[in-house]
């Protein structure tokens, strides 16, 4: 018997149990993503699916049976060059040079399970190259707009920095039009950033707070939007959304910026003369650092400490 493409399986499903999509995804993953699974233009994560199968009450071996070893691998694959992408961006010398290698290996591996012309392997590649760099370094700020203005709009064709609100987007659009904020903030054009992250901010607290990856989203926004804004010298504002930042990660279980947004809010305390919570601040900013082994947040957390207040952290 032939077997149904896994979209309009989840699609018969779903109808079959009189569910909108919007039920089904909530929890889950995005409207939009849930669209482009039921009409096969999207392959669904080998986690997304499980979750789908969960909800929709399918035995583990119906999704076993679907969940085919190249849409596993893929997965993996995938995750692997996240996490080596970043390690191109923070190395160097040789070890860059062999971590490069193996990244585009995996890409070249990831397209022929994807397919050379698949918008979302396109999509994938073009931000990951953008952390990666070339072999003899980052990209221009320039080269990187380009690259992930390409690559939103290839899912997103009308996409808008000034309207980003007026569309619906996945997980990896919000990464993506993240990245264009933190590029023009790193070219200077702090302002424009902060437009960014303000519109992105608005639309991940309307459209996404349902969702099990909300805290990741919104947390990921409210750290680059906090550090922007207190460049810009806007400490109350800045205090205010890397508490939000805490808030949110505290609550959801997801604390990868808690460190960060504690020094955050140490650094724009002391620029408003409150020395005692910038203090307090700033100390909880280091251990958490310690805490987590981040070398080289603690160092410069320890080096702000001794700058503006004084203080000399242990070793």
């Amino acid at each position: 018997m032939e077997k149904m493409p896994i979209g309009a399986y989840i699609k018969q499903q779903r109808e079959a149990k009189g569910w909108s999509q919007e039920f089904l995804c909530e929890g889950v993953c995005s409207r939009t993503t849930l669209s482009r699974i039921e009409n096969d233009s999207q392959a669904p994560s080998f986690t997304t699916l499980n979750k789908l199968f969960e909800k929709l009450g399918l035995p583990s071996r119906q999704f076993l049976m679907l969940a085919d070893m190249p849409s596993i691998e893929a997965d993996n694959l995938q995750k692997k060059i996240r996490n080596n992408s970043v390690l191109c961006q923070e190395t160097e010398g040789e070890e860059r040079a062999r971590l490069l290698e193996q990244f585009q290996k995996d890409l070249e591996r990831l397209e022929t399970l994807c397919g050379k012309d698949n918008p979302l392997f396109r999509q994938f590649a073009l931000s990951t190259q953008v952390t990666a760099g070339r072999p003899d370094g980052p990209y221009s700020s320039g080269e990187r707009l380009d690259m992930l203005l390409e690559a939103i709009r290839l899912t997103v064709p009308l996409f808008d920095l000034e309207k980003i609100a007026a569309f619906r987007y996945t997980e990896t659009e919000i990464v993506l039009i993240n990245k264009l904020a933190r590029t023009y903030s790193r070219a200077g054009n702090r302002k424009k950033a902060i437009s960014i992250s303000r519109q992105l901010l608005k639309y991940i607290e309307k459209n996404n707070q349902s969702l099990d990856s909300y805290a990741r989203q919104f947390c990921l926004v409210a750290y680059n939007y906090a550090h922007d804004l207190a460049l810009e010298k806007k400490y109350k504002d800045a205090i205010c959304y890397a508490e939000k930042c805490r808030e949110a990660g505290n609550a959801n279980g997801y604390y990868n910026f808690l460190p960060e947004c504690m020094a955050i809010m140490g650094e724009c305390y002391f620029f408003l003369g409150d020395r005692e919570r910038s203090a307090d601040c700033y100390t909880q900013a280091f251990y958490l650092s310690k805490a987590y082994g981040n070398k080289r947040d603690l160092a410069i957390v320890r080096q702000e400490m001794r700058e503006h207040l004084g203080l000399e952290m242990p070793s």
